[in-house]
């Protein structure tokens, strides 16, 4: 039974779809690094996915994942879907409740749309920074959030953070 993805394992391969057995809980660093022709994941029951897991898959157009996640590394899904235009037909939504923390540019220039987050108690630098596509974020708790949080989000029109009581310089830069 296969219950993680190992580090690089398929890293800068030519596969287009990843559908995990319910079995699979954790992609470790690197997995499918540079799959720049992936377009579809399904990875229902991971709860861990490591640094640059899905880092420069570039043609990624739909993610569905649960909102069981826990831990996800730096730059999991930096520039991810980056050359998509997500306006039809197209799912990277992103309900993650359970998730505490938000590394350093873990969905930098991706092409996430909606984020919907439960009490967070970190977000790292240029975590959402160049998003594009991102129109709506939702934060049920968050103390502190750093600058260029959301720098360069040229579509973002509903922003609702609870708990905040200091917007950073930068933190909307060039929204």
């Amino acid at each position: 039974t296969v219950k993680s993805i190992g580090k690089n394992t398929f890293e800068n391969s030519d596969i287009t779809e990843i559908i995990l057995p319910g079995t699979v809980t954790e992609i470790q660093d690197y997995a499918f690094n540079g799959c720049s022709k992936l377009k579809t994941i399904y990875a229902k029951n991971a709860t861990k996915i490591g640094e640059y897991a899905f880092n420069d898959c570039i043609m990624l157009k739909n993610l569905f994942l649960l909102s069981e996640i826990e831990s996800i590394g730096k730059y999991a899904f930096a520039n991810s879907g980056s050359n998509q235009n997500l306006i039809t037909g197209s799912t990277f939504r992103l309900s993650l409740k359970k998730l505490n923390d938000i590394p350093e540019g873990a969905f930098s220039n991706s092409s996430v749309s909606e984020i919907e987050l439960g009490n967070i108690s970190s977000i790292g630098t240029n975590a959402f920074a160049g998003c594009n596509q991102l129109v709506f974020v939702h934060i049920d708790d968050l103390f502190n959030m750093p600058r260029n949080c959301f720098k360069g989000c040229k579509s973002l029109t509903d922003v609702e953070i609870h708990g905040l009581t200091y917007i950073p310089a930068s933190a909307f830069y060039n929204c």
